[in-house]
């Protein structure tokens, strides 16, 4: 064991939260537990086991894009709500009819107006 990792152990021994302490076992674990959550390792089935400093590289470069898509499809999303809010307020073009509130069979009981046809 190299002495700055003696150094962070006995750091980590002398806290109150020593039984916190994260192994190097588990973080070995953690760290290919992550790897196999990214596509690249998906597509390789772990063959390529990369070093810590790869695995969070690419893991970064991963989360950066899934935000970058989730930017991209709020985007996308507000655009469609837009169009479909224009189509719906445009004047004479109705996708939705409310219901009439009174509906009448007999004519007699309709309005006459002499613009009005009949």
């Amino acid at each position: 064991m190299s002495s700055s990792r003696r150094s962070r152990s006995r750091l980590a021994g002398s806290s109150p939260s020593s039984s916190r302490a994260i192994s190097e076992e588990q973080i070995t674990e953690l760290l290919s537990k992550l790897q196999a959550l990214l596509p690249e390792s998906q597509t390789s089935n772990g063959a390529h086991r990369g070093s810590a400093a790869r695995v969070l590289q690419e893991t970064c470069s991963y989360i950066r894009s899934l935000h970058q898509e989730v930017d991209n499809l709020s985007e996308t999303l507000a655009q469609l709500l837009d169009r479909l809010r224009r189509r719906h307020r445009r004047p004479g073009r109705r996708h939705h009819q409310e219901p009439p509130h009174v509906i009448t069979t007999d004519r007699s009981s309709m309005p006459t107006n002499s613009h009005v046809l009949p």
